[in-house]
């Protein structure tokens, strides 16, 4: 019980959301998705805008609570 309280407390870095935006983008590309598609413009889209960000870590955080406003 307590492992899972602990795995709550840490936030993942803005490296690591990048990597899994990465890692949605070749998966997308392994099942053949469009590349032009909506889905996939979409995560290159955040990708993007996460690599041109100021600080990306508070760029990060924002976008979580756009996304997920209720969560927390």
């Amino acid at each position: 019980m307590s492992t899972q309280n602990q795995l709550a407390d840490t936030k993942p870095t803005y490296q690591e959301i990048e990597q899994a935006l990465i890692n949605v983008v070749k998966a997308g590309i392994y099942y053949r998705r469009p590349k032009d598609g909506k889905f996939m413009q979409s995560y290159k889209e955040r990708i993007k805008k996460l690599r041109q960000a100021e600080d990306p870590q508070e760029y990060v955080l924002k976008l979580a609570m756009t996304i997920f406003p209720n969560e927390g």
